[in-house]
């Protein structure tokens, strides 16, 4: 064998033997999610055993039991499940798009201007029904994206993605100002701005199941599909677009105004993990899921019978770990490497 062809056969085996751990890291943290998700349904307000919510589930009836499990709590996990795996596949989208690991659908104001509008619309309009949530929180979603881009276009200095974040945060700023004042006048409108997912029913769960799953199908075929016309290539450049504000009115109808997952999540993939897209996007989904349901639990049992909003326990948690992260340079090392948007041998 010549040296050569022996460094190729070596390099071989260490990605196979990479590829083998990231599999298996993704296996586990499938397992983990379902273990998760389990534990979640037996913790909250009304503690239940795992047999109480096998019985709940398998013998549907009247019983408080039944009501809390199934009627309650398993939206919920679901809620928790799909809307981590939506936070952290739009964050990923955005760093991949931006070129940068700090942009998020909740720093750039993306779920505060769609549960703003869901609020608003909640408040003013009679017999609001589900489809109408999602009319506003697209709305809300689309109207928001726009202003902060114009507003960070306007800057010449600096990359785009802190532009549009600083841009973001602003609205956020605006937004939350207007709720408050708003509030003064009314009972519920901080309720529906900061907890929107506290009443989430099968209603609403009918819906953002699919919408959540149209969203991350989007997701993974930006990151591994391969055009093959120039009109394939045009829609995959669209469709990123597409996909954040989908995915970021899921959320926002969801979880309210809500940040940090997008970024913290595949930020700690893209360093401890592997820094491909075709890694990152999986990987972290599954994570996001595991993080969500893991909030839900603290957020329903912190300070049992009320439940506090998601991005309040979202913003205690995830605030500093960004903040150590930031001071250890992880964003730094957290680098971007060049990944083509097709299909091929994954580094």
């Amino acid at each position: 064998m010549t040296k050569n062809a022996q460094i190729t056969y070596e390099g071989d085996i260490r990605t196979d033997h990479k590829h083998l751990k990231q599999t298996l890291l993704f296996i586990l943290l499938i397992v983990i999610m379902l273990l998760a998700s389990a534990w979640s349904m037996t913790r909250g307000a009304v503690s239940a055993s795992p047999k109480d919510v096998w019985d709940a589930l398998q013998n549907p009836g009247e019983s408080a039991t039944y009501q809390v499990i199934y009627e309650m709590r398993l939206p919920n996990v679901l809620a928790a499940i799909f809307g981590g795996m939506g936070l952290a596949a739009s964050g990923v989208i955005l760093q991949r798009v931006m070129r940068h690991p700090l942009p998020d659908p909740g720093t750039m104001g993306m779920t505060g201007g769609g549960a703003f509008v869901i609020s608003l619309a909640a408040l003013y309009i009679s017999d609001f029904s589900v489809f109408h949530y999602f009319v506003a929180s697209i709305i809300g979603s689309i109207v928001t994206s726009g202003i902060v881009w114009f507003l960070a276009s306007r800057v010449k200095r600096g990359s785009m993605a802190i532009r549009s974040m600083f841009a973001g945060t602003l609205i956020l700023l605006i937004i939350e100002g207007s709720v408050r004042l708003i509030a003064q006048n009314t009972d519920n409108l901080i309720s529906l701005w900061y907890a929107p997912a506290s009443g989430i029913g099968w209603s609403l769960m009918n819906w953002l199941i699919p919408w959540f799953a149209i969203g991350l199908f989007g997701a993974f075929t930006i990151v591994f599909a391969r055009p093959a016309t120039e009109l394939g290539k045009k829609l995959i450049k669209i469709l990123p677009i597409i996909v954040v504000i989908e995915l970021s009115a899921g959320v926002a109808l969801a979880f309210g105004a809500i940040a940090f997952v997008g970024t913290l999540v595949p930020l700690l993939v893209r360093r401890w993990v592997s820094k491909d897209d075709r890694w990152v996007l999986p990987i972290s989904v599954i994570l996001g899921a595991i993080l969500m349901v893991v909030i839900g639990v603290v957020n329903r049992t912190l300070i049992a019978p009320i439940e506090l909003p998601w991005n309040f326990i979202v913003s205690i948690v995830g605030a500093p770990i960004m903040i150590y992260l930031l001071c250890r340079n992880a964003v730094k090392e957290a680098n971007f490497k060049s990944t083509p948007t097709h299909i091929g041998k994954i580094q």
